[in-house]
């Protein structure tokens, strides 16, 4: 025994070699003779009834019993053999009885092999619609982590939305095509990225393009204050007449350069609503401030307004 493993390390090719002759004398010899096989072959649904598509792939295997010669079984492990059912008389929902359709199961005519049974699935579920096709919103999965100091400004996919083709109860219930999610840490300079769109029933519902590019527009964050805003005092009852003193105040906001660089006194809302916020014998109140997306207030001056009211026709 101790010798046994060296030998076999030391004569391995041709003991390989030995075997694979024998291999081939014993198929010269059995390949006139009938044997039955089972099989795992590859099954598609290649025809249904006109514009109709499977809501649900069937299996993607069939386990068959079939019969022929030791040559043509031997040959059967080299060719590209799938069973391909169509069934172009089907319109609806429909349970087909596998064994009913046993004649459609061919294999290459020169193999000479037969099929005797169907062992697993016996039956296959059709579930059928009509085909669909519809333009879908493209949503960008991403988790980006900017250096301090930077922001994530905006992501720009290459296009905002794709073609979504299937069955039609399916495809009418996407609201959007979500990307593979896209990471990044540490970053400081805008980037961009392809990335991989997600069917939510491939084989069933497919997508075109498969792919779309995606630019991470990353800015360092500023500060800038804005003058002059005008205070805007809202839902006063018709016979009063308010008005804020001062009349304008400064907000001091921060954000990525480019949105700060382009913001105005216009694009920042001040404003007091009258029903909601005024409180009898007040006189001094906050504003609400808002500001656009991706921006954000940090400070202001003053920070609150004396309320001055008049009836009208006084």
């Amino acid at each position: 025994m101790d010798g046994f493993v060296p030998y076999l390390k030391e004569n391995y090719k041709a003991l390989s070699g030995s075997f694979f002759l024998a291999l081939l004398l014993w198929i010269a010899v059995t390949s006139d003779k009938e044997y039955t096989h089972t099989i795992e072959v590859p099954l598609k649904i290649e025809t249904l009834g006109p514009n109709l598509v499977l809501k649900k792939l069937p299996p993607e295997k069939i386990r068959l019993k079939i019969t022929g010669t030791g040559r043509a079984l031997f040959a059967l492990n080299f060719a590209d053999t799938h069973i391909g059912l169509e069934f172009p008389e089907i319109n609806s929902d429909q349970i087909i009885n596998l064994n009913d359709y046993i004649n459609k199961f061919q294999f290459p005519q020169d193999l000479g092999i037969k099929v005797v049974d169907i062992i697993t699935p016996k039956r296959l579920n059709l579930d059928v619609d009509k085909f669909y096709q519809a333009e879908i919103p493209v949503n960008i999965v991403s988790n980006i982590r900017t250096l301090p100091g930077y922001l994530l400004a905006d992501i720009i996919p290459s296009q905002d939305s794709i073609l979504v083709s299937g069955p039609k109860s399916l495809v009418l219930e996407m609201q959007k095509v979500s990307t593979d999610t896209i990471r990044e840490l540490d970053v400081q300079y805008p980037f961009e990225q392809n990335a991989n769109l997600i069917s939510p029933e491939p084989g069933v519902i497919s997508i075109e393009p498969q792919k779309v590019n995606v630019k991470f527009i990353v800015e360092q964050i500023v500060e800038r204050t804005i003058y002059n805003i005008p205070i805007l005092i809202t839902d006063l009852p018709d016979d009063i007449h308010a008005e804020a003193i001062p009349t304008s105040i400064s907000v001091r906001v921060k954000g990525g350069e480019s949105l700060i660089s382009r913001l105005t006194q216009d694009d920042i809302k001040v404003t007091f609503n009258y029903r909601d916020q005024f409180e009898s014998g007040k006189m001094h109140y906050p504003m609400q401030i808002k500001t656009p997306p991706k921006i954000t207030w940090i400070d202001a001056s003053p920070t609150t307004f004396n309320l001055k009211l008049q009836r009208r026709g006084e």
